[in-house]
């Protein structure tokens, strides 16, 4: 009698234990168990809209907290070429927190030969997409595109100079033989060659304000590709 009171009470026990796994899986399982109630996206979006972020998002948090595959969802928004990093959490029991970082940009760049066009980020890196309005104001890097980060540090150099006579630069090219030529916001062109362009943007420093009082007509270009001295066209 004992044996049988035994066996009944192991048999129910492994009943109980497989409707407890079962009713375990089926809960897990279940999208209702958990349902996100609430994403929160944060940012400053420039490139992308938080609407267009809300509807990627919505395919992943359809199963339920427990099944947000925060991996793929981080690499679906990653795939927008303005986005830098995302970061994603979940909140426990019902709450996905998603933080997009867009890139920072700080020149348009333009490779002459394809007329291909995008974004120089500053970290030096070419993001292929087209300039909004506020990026227009961004000086014009065009050159190759395995140039682009030592160019942007030139830029940059060139820039801190000018900013000592109040002009700016905003357009720097670079020919097939490497040679740079820099527009400035006054419409002159500078011509600086392939070498000693920072110690040539200094010379041009150097002269321009003695220069202009002695120029009559509106100035084309400074050439400062000489040793001894420099070549300037006037438009009369």
């Amino acid at each position: 009698m004992r044996r049988v009171i035994i066996s009944a009470f192991v048999l129910v026990l492994i009943v109980s234990s497989g409707w407890l796994s079962y009713t375990t899986y089926t809960l897990w399982n279940d999208p209702s168990t958990l349902p996100i109630e609430r994403v929160q996206v944060e940012g400053t979006f420039r490139y992308i809209s938080r609407k267009s972020i809300e509807e990627q998002v919505l395919p992943f948090v359809q199963n339920g907290f427990l099944h947000v595959d925060v991996a793929a969802l981080r690499m679906q928004l990653l795939k927008n070429q303005a986005v830098k990093e995302v970061r994603i959490i979940r909140v426990w029991p019902n709450k996905i927190g998603i933080d997009v970082i867009e890139h920072h940009f700080l020149a348009q760049w333009k490779e002459a030969s394809t007329q291909r066009i995008g974004m120089i980020s500053e970290e030096g890196i070419v993001v292929e997409i087209a300039p909004n309005e506020t990026d227009r104001s961004l000086p014009l890097l065009i050159s190759p595109p395995g140039q682009i980060k030592p160019l942007l540090h030139t830029m940059q150099q060139i820039n801190e100079k000018l900013e000592t006579i109040n002009l700016a630069l905003t357009q720097l090219t670079v020919d097939q033989r490497h040679a740079l030529k820099v527009t400035l916001n006054n419409d002159v062109t500078l011509f600086l060659g392939r070498e000693s362009t920072i110690n040539r943007t200094e010379r041009f420093i150097q002269i321009y304000e003695k220069l202009i009082p002695k120029i009559s007509g509106k100035i084309n270009y400074i050439d400062l590709r000489y040793t001894n001295g420099i070549a300037v066209k006037i438009d009369n």
